[in-house]
């Protein structure tokens, strides 16, 4: 019901049309398509995960696959607000008008060209196989349409992160009536602070192992 009031389909608008999507969004339902947003947000991240540890040396694609489709809607879920929240939370200091749950749509809608991710994943299954998720893979000489098959993979997700990062700019810029260059400022700032905690933590571990050691 409310995406019909929407008067667009926001699946197709966001790509070039980001601030106005997400302004008739948040205006009809904030909440629409959240839980879906995050599974599409996480599914291929989880499997990038299950790649780079190599779990296929310990269980099958199948399993992989699946786990990764049942755990994705709760781990998008968890970083999609934990950074809505670092994004409201930053976007203050700077004179954000925005709300929490405008601001998690935001940040959700932004990540709808990461369906594209999936399409590449499946691909990549079909072409590879089981030995997609173990160290083989990364020691394969590529070679013919193996080779050419990972490089335009490769060269899509780059376009596709791009302009992701481009429709985030958009949609938190909408949201907390910023121009897009303060909405780069806000959504930097999170990641900095991130950055800032982890190099004090550091510090403070490698502090008191010295001062154990000495």
């Amino acid at each position: 019901m409310a995406e019909k009031e929407l008067n667009c389909n926001p699946w197709r608008s966001v790509w070039l049309e980001p601030r106005k999507t997400i302004r008739s969004i948040v205006r009809t339902d904030a909440k629409l398509y959240f839980w879906l947003l995050s599974w599409i947000y996480a599914f291929p991240i989880l499997l990038h995960m299950a790649q780079n540890f190599s779990l296929g040396e310990v269980y099958s694609m199948a399993l992989i696959v699946a786990l990764a489709a049942l755990a994705a809607p709760f781990v998008g879920w968890a970083f999609l607000s934990l950074f809505a929240v670092m994004l409201l939370w930053t976007g203050r200091w700077i004179g954000a008008q925005s709300n929490y749950l405008a601001l998690r749509a935001a940040v959700s809608w932004s990540n709808v060209p990461n369906a594209i991710n999936i399409v590449v994943w499946a691909l990549l299954a079909i072409q590879f196989g089981s030995v997609l998720f173990t160290q083989g893979f990364m020691q394969m000489d590529l070679e013919g349409s193996q080779l050419t098959l990972v490089a335009v993979i490769f060269f899509v997700q780059v376009v596709l992160a791009v302009w992701t990062f481009v429709i985030l700019l958009n949609t938190v810029a909408e949201v907390q009536k910023f121009s897009v260059w303060k909405a780069l400022l806000n959504v930097v700032m999170p990641f900095v602070l991130v950055f800032l905690a982890s190099w004090v933590l550091t510090w403070m571990v490698w502090s008191i192992h010295m001062f154990i050691q000495s």
